[in-house]
């Protein structure tokens, strides 16, 4: 029996779409400046969602924390148009936000936009738009 079509945003998707929409492997991010994978949490991770979204996952421990500090690039490919910024969450010596900003490429920088605390930790996990 054929899949029927499920009903999405005004168009008619069938088994072949999702086909298209199927996400790629996760691809291990190498951290710059001194920072690391945080033992025992989500290490720092990329993938494509399909031909236009790519989602980013990991938590890190901090290396260099002042602002504009480079943390990773994204791969050739990965990176958007124009900045795109996401909140992560900074925890275990201050809890609270410090935004990333995901920078066009090449390389596609990602980059802390404010200071963070000296020995913490950061939590992240969003999906951006190559063509935003």
């Amino acid at each position: 029996m054929p899949t029927p079509p499920v009903w999405y945003a005004g168009q008619d998707w069938t088994a072949a779409d999702a086909e298209e929409i199927t996400p790629g492997a996760w691809q291990a991010l190498s951290l710059l400046n001194g920072w690391t994978n945080r033992t025992g949490q989500v290490a720092a991770q990329i993938r494509m969602v399909n031909s236009v979204a790519v989602e980013v996952v990991g938590t890190i421990t901090a290396g260099t924390v002042t602002a504009g500090t480079v943390l990773f690039d994204v791969p050739t490919g990965f990176a958007p148009q124009n900045d795109q910024i996401f909140p992560a969450v900074e925890w275990q010596t201050a809890n609270g936000q410090a935004p990333l900003v995901v920078q066009p490429g090449p390389p596609g920088n990602v980059i802390i936009l404010n200071a963070v605390t000296a020995g913490c930790s950061l939590s992240f996990g969003f999906t951006y738009w190559l063509d935003c």
